[in-house]
């Protein structure tokens, strides 16, 4: 037979394992609530590289036939500044912002918590660029802070939004220089405007090289490598930016899913567009001197 003191010993057992059983309070529907996870907010070094991309059923520009590309698995609509791409992957649970440079290395990585998607990269008070991420704290209030975009070392914050002025010695404006300016190649510095169905080109000087009628409805889908990609419904073409004559920038028989340069920066890497999927074409390898 037990004692009371017994069963009072069995008791204090069974609540010590439930206790050390339970990682999370019951809801109101007496379900385990889930933990929030602990996210890594400063930039640290990737995990593991960017995988590559699986080419064999995209049809690519010829100025890409070749290069590596990879897929960053970005949810974000990527930014670029001086040499590096910045988008976000959306885990579920939470964000992960990935730095890469045209080569293809994650220079560095930063979670944050779901829905904080609204980053930039700004150039700061002397002219360099810096990712500006933003973050929730555990009140709720908004938070902005600001990494060099290259080492990922902290410049700024947290701060409120949008972050420190000029005259703090923080960011000064957004990182749009001709580098990355959509409308200027950045291989021959060719200025395009499209207005209404009216496609123009000037030179760096200013001077008109040459204007072209289009469609209604015609977009510039991509500009760089001395082309401009122009979309008109789902069909694309090349022209070359700096005769306006039409550039045979695919293979006539190539097949697949059509890809479509989104943006190509000066050391021959891009962005490129497989429907909404972002992807890398790294820029190619610099010939060693022997």
């Amino acid at each position: 037979m037990t004692s009371g003191r017994g069963l009072a010993a069995l008791a204090t057992v069974g609540i010590l394992l439930l206790s050390a059983c339970s990682t999370a309070e019951p809801d109101a529907s007496g379900q385990s609530a889930p933990q929030a996870p602990t996210l890594q907010r400063s930039p640290h070094p990737a995990p593991t590289p960017l995988p590559e991309a699986d080419t064999t059923e995209l049809w690519l520009p010829h100025s890409f036939e070749g290069l590596r590309v990879l897929d960053p698995g970005w949810d974000t609509e990527a930014q670029y500044s001086d040499g590096v791409f910045l988008g976000a992957t959306d885990h579920g649970d939470h964000l992960e912002y990935t730095a890469v440079d045209v080569h293809g290395e994650v220079l560095w990585a930063a979670e944050r918590p779901s829905g904080s998607t609204g980053f930039s990269i700004r150039n700061d008070s002397q002219g360099h660029p810096v990712a500006v991420l933003p973050d929730v704290k555990e009140d709720g209030t908004g938070t902005v802070s600001a990494y060099d975009l290259a080492s990922g070392e902290l410049v700024w914050g947290p701060a409120e939004p949008p972050g420190p002025t000029a005259a703090e010695g923080g960011d000064t404006t957004a990182a749009t220089g001709a580098e990355h300016d959509g409308n200027v190649d950045p291989a021959t510095g060719t200025h395009l405007t499209l207005k209404g169905t009216t496609l123009r080109a000037h030179d760096p000087e200013g001077t008109e090289l040459w204007t072209l009628s289009v469609s209604e409805g015609t977009t510039v889908a991509g500009l760089g490598g001395a082309f401009v990609y122009l979309r008109e419904g789902d069909a694309i073409r090349a022209h070359n930016v700096m005769t306006g004559a039409v550039a045979q920038a695919y293979d006539p028989e190539g097949q697949g899913r059509v890809v479509v340069p989104q943006m190509i920066v000066s050391q021959g890497a891009a962005l490129l567009l497989d429907g909404e999927r972002q992807l890398i074409a790294t820029a190619p390898a610099v010939p060693q001197v022997p």
